[in-house]
């Protein structure tokens, strides 16, 4: 089973729960039965099936995965090149780099993350800052399913570009 929600109903209050025919059968004969106020809305109903029919047609989840990969393959260049790079997350078009002093001790550089995040945004880059324990190391990206490879190519530029002066800003 998957949950969507948030974007899928492009503005519009929409989510869905996925599953095979057998786990919603199954669902079903146990007594589940969920409905909230909206569940027939015509126009959030219209909504959801415009969403399934772009994703269908432009093939969203092939090209969400193509986008990752080239991004993934991008930050593992930077990480070869950088040993600010601590750590490359996530899957798809959610993902994330954690800067790090160094890879052995992996102590979180927050100056470095925000001036890097600060340069991205100068440069019409628009990535959030997150973190644990209390640091927010972690710049997470999230492209459009949607983003042309020129948009791609640009955003790599700009992060790369952005470590290199999130070094020099940081003094790390």
């Amino acid at each position: 089973m998957m949950a969507v929600s948030k974007h899928f109903g492009g503005a519009v209050p929409v989510s869905a729960v996925c599953a095979t025919a057998e786990a919603a059968d199954r669902a079903v004969a146990n007594g589940y039965f969920a409905t909230r106020s909206h569940a027939t809305d015509p126009m959030l109903c219209a909504a959801g099936s415009a969403s399934i029919e772009v994703i269908v047609e432009e093939r969203l989840p092939e090209r969400a995965a193509r986008i990752g990969d080239r991004i993934k393959a991008a930050f593992v260049e930077m990480a070869r090149e950088f040993e600010l790079v601590g750590d490359i997350r996530g899957r798809g078009v959610l993902l994330g780099i954690e800067l790090v002093a160094d890879r052995e001790s992996r102590v979180p550089v927050d100056a470095a993350a925000k001036a890097m995040l600060e340069h991205c945004e100068r440069s019409g880059l628009i990535l959030q800052l997150r973190g644990s324990g209390g640091h927010r190391n972690v710049l997470r990206l999230v492209p459009p399913m949607s983003t042309s490879d020129d948009d791609v190519d640009r955003a790599l530029d700009i992060l790369r570009d952005g470590i290199a002066k999130a070094i020099t800003a940081a003094g790390e």
